[in-house]
């Protein structure tokens, strides 16, 4: 079994993103504390420590474990893409100063500054992985929890009962409109009586010239 002395100073972890001009990483949450322990969450999720929003990461791909002096790396994924120096981890591995971490594909450096004698004195229990997927649950339901509880946080919910089940109605065809001809003004019609008058007197005037030609052939 794994012991942590009461009141031992952890380890300070400091975790460094190599490739961030890669990917678009977003400010995280802060990590999650518990009587001698933290866990800096990885993945998807807006409380993750290194949050990133990329293809085949998910919510909580894995978390870094301070216990005491000791840090280890836990694979929540089981997707076989986090490593430690590119070796695949299985489960959990320790971790020293400067390795370099794969999850996804995120690439990390860590930190590890470790005050004094190591506080764990054996190794990892069997149960490591099982209780940190607990542990989150448990922070997960805290929230849940918390949003319920506050009326602003609460989703609104649309009243349906108003509204009516039946066919949606096809719409009257309305009755065809008249087509109105545009209005024609006083000056328009004598322009127009004053273009019939002038079509008569020319015709008279072209017959009158006919007859005239006619009696002088005469």
């Amino acid at each position: 079994m794994t012991r942590v002395v009461r009141g031992a100073k952890m380890a300070s972890v400091v975790i460094k993103i190599k490739n961030r001009s890669k990917h678009a990483v977003e400010k995280g949450g802060k990590p999650i504390k518990r009587e001698g322990e933290k866990l800096y969450l990885i993945g998807a999720s807006s409380k993750a420590c290194v949050c990133c929003k990329v293809a085949g990461l998910i919510s909580k791909h894995g978390v870094i474990r301070v216990r005491g002096n000791e840090v280890t790396l836990h694979d929540l994924a089981k997707q076989g893409d986090v490593k430690v120096n590119d070796d695949i981890v299985k489960g959990s591995a320790r971790l020293l100063a400067g390795d370099r971490l794969t999850i996804g594909k995120l690439v990390l450096e860590i930190g590890i500054h470790r005050k004094g004698e190591p506080e764990v004195k054996s190794g990892l229990p069997s149960d490591s992985d099982a209780e940190i997927s607990a542990w989150l649950m448990e922070e997960d339901e805290k929230e849940r929890t918390k949003r319920m509880a506050d009326p602003t946080a609460r989703a609104h919910k649309v009243d349906t009962t108003q509204m009516k089940s039946g066919p949606a109605e096809v719409p009257k065809e309305l009755p065809q409109q008249p087509v109105l001809r545009p209005e024609t003004t006083g000056e328009d019609a004598d322009k127009n009586s004053a273009t019939d008058k002038d079509s008569v007197t020319a015709a008279e005037d072209v017959l009158s010239q006919k007859f005239k030609e006619f009696n002088l052939r005469r």
